[in-house]
């Protein structure tokens, strides 16, 4: 694909935060991780992974910066930056800060996994959001499996990209149904976040724990099943709410709880929740992997969840308001003024105080994200030779924003991906704060688990919400 007209490109406002908010402790990238079953042939691999990096620019690219100047770079990359290695002894994929500055935002590793290979996917933040990236890895499946096909079998069909549309990702204060009477003015925007950055945050509460290294996973996965997933439909559907409503419900009362357990709370103490949204419209279908995204904000305090009733139908109706005006684009804006003041953000950047309690990210049905069409068996996407039996990711974390859960459907099934922050919580209590989340959720699908009105669908907001995945 050719790149001329597009490079050198400035970075758009949330590229800008990406590029400035990564660090060695804390950076600003995310992983993914497939599992395929299948016959997978590495040098038709390696060709389809080429041949999807021609077509998305930003993953061939490098961030040039120059003064309080940032620009994209081409970048073209010769050695794939693939580590493939089916060795039971193998090391596990090994993650680490990607110096966008040098080197494309990139990684990959192949390694076995009893009978099933695991791909990990490493992407830098300031290339792609988690749509982007989903994208991008259905891109190479799609060439893949067009190789690998046999004669007779179904073989997937490569979505149609036009790379002019990156020059509109960062045009994002004015998009959306934002430009009706009822939006907001940008002083209006600004002031908010104002009180975002000023308002004081309450952190996640951090167990007693022995300070040791430890072996830890990409991240933590729990999947609940197709009934679960059904249940969880109706009992949203019966409260007037959309899912992804519920999910935040729950996580504040998760995180409620559990600070309650181990710092105590004062009914006045702020929590924050933090919800990548997807500002992707039918204008920028075929768009390439970068970032569209922006933040939604939910904040409550601990006296806010006593009523768990009228705490999920405020989160309802705050997730109404703000796709129906320019509520979402809360971040954006401030980002943009802030931008103006050479060395402003950096500076904002450097404090410790957390802005978000902690990120949820629901990218909703995985397979409407991945790149091109695929035949699919039971949900899962067939390509030539392989199956996709799993895809799952999470969002990165910032320092002092101490847990990141990133949610979407998969297989027909809710896969549940967590990722905390290894400086203050061990593996086993993440893994008991997973649990703790998870068993709010299945305890609400054995709640309504009797027959119900199945023409009854839930409510779904106007535009869908993603992660950062």
């Amino acid at each position: 694909m050719s790149t001329s007209g597009f490079f050198p490109a400035e970075l758009s406002d949330f590229e800008y935060l990406m590029y400035r908010d990564d660090s060695p402790q804390y950076p600003m990238s995310f992983c993914l991780e497939t599992r395929l079953s299948g016959q997978f042939d590495r040098e038709t691999f390696e060709r389809a992974l080429r041949s999807a990096l021609d077509r998305h620019l930003l993953l061939q690219a490098t961030v040039t910066s120059r003064w309080n100047q940032c620009h994209w770079s081409h970048h073209p990359i010769i050695d794939l930056p693939l580590d493939w290695n089916l060795s039971p002894s193998a090391p596990p994929a090994k993650p680490a800060q990607i110096i966008i500055s040098q080197v494309p935002g990139i990684k990959i590793w192949v390694r076995k996994s009893g009978d099933e290979f695991l791909v990990v996917w490493q992407f830098h933040h300031a290339c792609c959001d988690g749509i982007g990236s989903l994208q991008f890895i259905g891109d190479v499946f799609a060439h893949y499996g067009i190789e690998t096909a046999e004669e007779a079998q179904t073989r997937p069909t490569l979505q149609d990209l036009s790379p002019e549309l990156l020059k509109q990702r960062g045009d994002l204060i004015s998009t959306g149904k934002g430009v009706s009477s009822s939006s907001l003015s940008l002083r209006t925007l600004i002031r908010r976040f104002r009180r975002l950055v000023g308002r004081k945050t309450m952190p996640l509460a951090i167990p007693p724990r022995e300070l040791k290294t430890e072996t830890r996973p990409l991240m933590l996965t729990h999947i609940l099943d197709r009934t679960t997933l059904k249940l969880l439909n109706r009992f949203a559907s019966k409260s007037d709410v959309n899912l992804n409503s519920l999910i935040l419900r729950e996580m504040f009362l998760t995180l409620r709880n559990w600070n309650d357990t181990y710092q105590g709370l004062k009914k006045n103490q702020w929590s924050r929740l933090g919800m990548p949204l997807n500002k992707r419209m039918p204008q920028h279908r075929g768009i390439p992997a970068c970032n569209m995204v922006s933040m939604m904000f939910f904040p409550r305090t601990a006296a806010d969840c006593d009523d768990v009733e009228e705490l999920l139908q405020g989160i309802q109706q705050q997730t109404i308001r703000t796709l129906h005006n320019r509520l979402g684009n809360l971040l954006l804006a401030g980002i943009h003024r802030v931008r103006k003041v050479p060395g402003l953000l950096p500076l904002l950047l450097r404090s410790k105080r957390p802005f978000t309690t902690a990120i949820l990210a629901n990218v909703g049905e995985v397979r409407k994200h991945l790149g091109g069409e695929f035949p699919h068996i039971k949900g899962r996407c067939v390509a030539g030779n392989v199956v996709l039996e799993h895809v799952g990711g999470v969002a990165p974390i910032r320092n002092g924003t101490r847990v990141a859960v990133s949610l979407g459907v998969y297989g027909r099934q809710l896969v549940v991906n967590m990722n905390c922050d290894q400086y203050y919580l061990s593996h086993s209590q993440s893994e008991q704060l997973l649990k703790l989340f998870v068993s709010r959720l299945e305890s609400l699908s054995e709640e309504k688990s009797q027959p119900d009105d199945p023409k009854k669908e839930c409510p779904l907001p106007n535009r869908p919400l993603q992660n950062g995945l």
